[in-house]
């Protein structure tokens, strides 16, 4: 779809690894999935598969857009204590909705 705009959500990656490892098994689901950037239906997923894959995500997602420049890319780390600010002023939804 030409001139989407992409959401980029980011957060400090030891806390993003935990939380992958404790939310409803996900690091066991991803783990059976055949996601690029992850070791295809690994056993188990290490730290370092996970950051390496969360590293190149992102990575590909920034590329993407700068590849296509008919999209936007809003990024937002969603731990930063000013996360509502950036999304209201892309959005124009008022930063306490976020």
């Amino acid at each position: 779809h030409p001139n989407s705009t992409f959401l980029l959500n980011t957060r400090n990656l030891d806390d993003w690894i935990q939380s992958v490892r404790t939310w409803s098994n996900m690091d066991h689901r991803l783990a059976k999935c055949n996601i690029t950037g992850l070791p295809p239906r690994a056993r188990s997923l290490s730290d370092d598969d996970l950051r390496g894959f969360y590293e190149t995500q992102i990575r590909r997602v920034r590329r993407f857009v700068v590849e296509h420049p008919s999209h936007k890319l809003v990024e937002v780390a969603i731990d930063a204590p000013n996360a509502g600010e950036v999304l209201e002023n892309a959005f124009g939804i008022d930063k306490s909705c976020w």
